[in-house]
């Protein structure tokens, strides 16, 4: 730790997190110096190919900005989960549309384009129309938005 520059560090601190948070945000140990670069981005070239040296990296809002909407999807995914998993248990037609409807307001609002989506074992699965794959988009057991492409056809 130890490397970000001040800009660097008050956006994070506006945030409520410490270099310490970014670093384990960004799978680093905070223990070890950070291996992106000092303006908080996780390229360590940013500097100097993104941006010169004065000028404010405008990577590091965006990459704010996709921790915040990762947090987001994750508490929108673990609602319609146990919504999912109400219906399930108490067998309610009733909860299964809700947790349907649920699902397609998710889906339309951050996966445009979807060709499928739907519930699978390991949680929350759409298919996309660009290569048609299928995506873990939230992990039931870590309760955590997701990127996966899932091997199997659903």
């Amino acid at each position: 730790m130890g490397n970000l520059n001040a800009h660097a560090l008050h956006e994070l601190e506006l945030q409520g997190w410490t270099e310490a948070d970014w670093c384990r945000l960004h799978g680093h140990d905070p223990a070890q110096p950070w291996g992106g670069d000092a303006c908080g981005c996780s390229d360590d070239r940013c500097i100097g190919h993104h941006h010169d040296a004065t000028d404010e990296c405008q990577c590091l809002p965006a990459m704010i900005d996709q921790v915040r909407e990762q947090e987001y999807l994750s508490m929108v995914g673990k609602s319609i989960w146990a919504e999912h998993c109400d219906a399930i248990e108490q067998d309610s037609a009733a909860k299964r549309e809700r947790a349907d409807t649920m699902l397609a307001k998710m889906i339309a609002g951050y996966y445009a384009g979807a060709t499928w989506h739907g519930f699978v074992d390991r949680g929350i699965a759409y298919r996309n129309q660009h290569n048609d794959s299928t995506w873990l988009i939230y992990d039931a057991a870590n309760e955590t938005a997701t990127s996966e492409e899932l091997l199997v056809t659903v």
